[in-house]
C-alpha cells in the first residue's frame, strides 16, 4: 500500500513545490488522526472500480446531505480546494462529479 504521502505526490502535478511538500508535513503533524483517517479510506477504496466508486460516494453524500454535513457551500469550497491541483480533464470530472451530488 502507497502511503499518503507518496499517493498525493503520484497526484500531484509536476509544478508542486516545496512549499507544498512543507504544507503537506505541517498538515501531518497538526492532524495526525485525520490523516489516519484518509489512510483507511484509501485502503477501503483503492480497489474498486470506477462505477463502484461513484456508488458509494453518492451513498455517502446522501447520507451526508440527510444529516446536514453537506451542502452547496462545502461543495464550492471542496471545489475550490482542488481545482488548482488539477488538469483540465481532472477539473471536468469534478464538476461532473459535484453535479451529480448536489
Amino acid at each position: 500500500m502507497t502511503n499518503l504521502r507518496d499517493f498525493i505526490k503520484q497526484k500531484q502535478s509536476p509544478n508542486t513545490s516545496k512549499t507544498d511538500e512543507t504544507n503537506f508535513d505541517n498538515l501531518v503533524k497538526d492532524n495526525p488522526e485525520k490523516i489516519e483517517n484518509i489512510q483507511e479510506n484509501l485502503k477501503k477504496y483503492q480497489n474498486m472500480s470506477q462505477s463502484d466508486l461513484m456508488s458509494e460516494l453518492i451513498k455517502e453524500a446522501s447520507r451526508m446531505k440527510q444529516n446536514g454535513s453537506l451542502n452547496s457551500d462545502s461543495l464550492n469550497v471542496l471545489k475550490n480546494t482542488l481545482a488548482p491541483m488539477l488538469n483540465e480533464q481532472q477539473k471536468s470530472m469534478l464538476n461532473n462529479i459535484l453535479n451529480q451530488i448536489k
